[in-house]
């Protein structure tokens, strides 16, 4: 069972797949072509609802002590895994098609796991890790820099540590799926598939931290990014694939004309990830003197989806999307004066992405906020930091 506890604990990437089949919905095509633009407005205020599903088994686990005999796992885990992230966008200025300065709050940013491994003696893992960032009294403001093409970020309100922003993106628009051209129903358009992760990890990567003591491995697992968190491993200089296009339909009228276009893609990833392995050992491993050797990861996913575009408004309404992953990795520690052992496993499974966006009321925002408060650590509750994970068998 410690043999499974250790490669799981060093396990990485489960990028999310894509998407099912097109939504049913009989309607007059227009023949002419469409414009597909994304066209944020002053004073609108969204809210961004995303929830990713996984599914994940593993079919082979492989294990061997140096200088003796490969020995091949009969315990084979499952995990499965629920992650989501709901934000309140107010856009409170922009020019050109461009958002000038936006403010955010993460009314949710959390991620669910269960690690079962189906033995009579052994009871399931089961934790939930949260966002510091999914504070509602807490909200930050992004403004755009015309020298450097970029957006700067700062709290408001209730202030954190800067750090917790070092990861996150402004953009979860879709904007980057859009064709620089018109088109018709039946034209597609090829995506560069960097653009993938931009569904699969909306708002970008969130420092989540445990909630109460417990479940040491399984937490590390999903911090290393299996089941979730989908950016803490995309390797965008690995990437091979492609991410499609095409536009199917067009439905509505007035202010309801929505564009339907299927997506479908394939990715092949792979990184070492010896790293960040290392910062996320446990207790245990930590007093046995244990390193990280090699922590390589292969990951490939396939799946398809649809993008509803409103058109009227000029922003995504809906997307969904579908698909299969397999996860290869292979994990290399070694123990003070002990020989090293290396571990394989292999995981096959299914993972479901949904959002959808909604108007706010502006009465339902928080209160005004004050710019460059007195700053404050992250309050000290039972969360651990990454690189931290405390307790639970290893």
């Amino acid at each position: 069972m410690k043999r499974i506890a250790h490669v799981l604990g060093a396990l990485l990437l489960v990028s999310i797949a894509l998407p099912s089949g097109p939504f049913q919905q009989d309607a007059k095509v227009p023949s002419e072509p469409v414009t597909l633009r994304y066209v944020p407005k002053a004073k609108e205020r969204i809210q961004h609802n995303w929830v990713a599903t996984h599914k994940l088994a593993a079919t082979q686990v492989l294990s061997q002590i140096e200088g003796e005999a490969l020995r091949t796992e009969t315990v084979l885990p499952t995990l499965d895994t629920k992650e989501r992230r709901v934000t309140t966008d107010w856009i409170q200025r922009a020019q050109g098609g461009r958002i000038q300065r936006m403010r955010r709050i993460w009314n949710e940013a959390a991620i669910w796991g269960k690690l079962d491994f189906h033995v009579p003696e052994v009871d399931p893992l089961e934790v939930t890790l949260k966002s510091p960032l999914g504070n509602p009294s807490t909200s930050v403001v992004y403004s755009h820099v015309p020298d450097e093409d970029s957006y700067g970020a700062y709290f408001d309100q209730s202030a954190m540590v800067e750090s917790l922003l070092g990861g996150v993106r402004l953009h979860n628009t879709c904007a980057s799926l859009l064709p620089s051209e018109p088109v018709r129903v039946g034209d597609s358009w090829n995506v560069e598939l960097k653009h993938l992760i931009e569904l699969l990890a909306p708002t970008g990567a969130m420092d989540y931290r445990q909630i109460k003591p417990g479940g040491g491995m399984l937490i590390r697992t999903l911090l290393m990014g299996v089941g979730g968190c989908a950016e803490s491993v995309w390797n965008p200089s690995d990437l091979k694939g492609h991410l499609r296009c095409k536009m199917v339909r067009v439905v509505g009228k007035g202010e309801l004309v929505m564009a339907h276009v299927e997506l479908d893609y394939k990715f092949v990833t792979s990184q070492d990830r010896s790293a960040a392995a290392e910062e996320l050992q446990m207790l245990g491993e930590s007093r046995r003197g244990t390193i990280v050797l090699h922590n390589g990861v292969r990951h490939s996913g396939e799946g398809a989806g649809t993008l509803i575009w409103n058109m009227a408004l000029n922003r995504a309404h809906t997307y969904r999307l579908n698909g299969t992953q397999l996860l290869e990795l292979e994990v290399q520690t070694q123990a003070l004066h002990q020989p090293a052992v290396t571990q394989r496993m292999t995981l096959k499974g299914t993972a479901e992405v949904q959002y959808r966006a909604s108007v706010v009321q502006s009465n339902e925002f928080p209160r005004p906020w004050t710019r460059n408060p007195r700053e404050r650590s992250v309050p000290d509750t039972a969360e651990s930091k990454p690189g931290k994970v405390e307790s639970g068998g290893d």
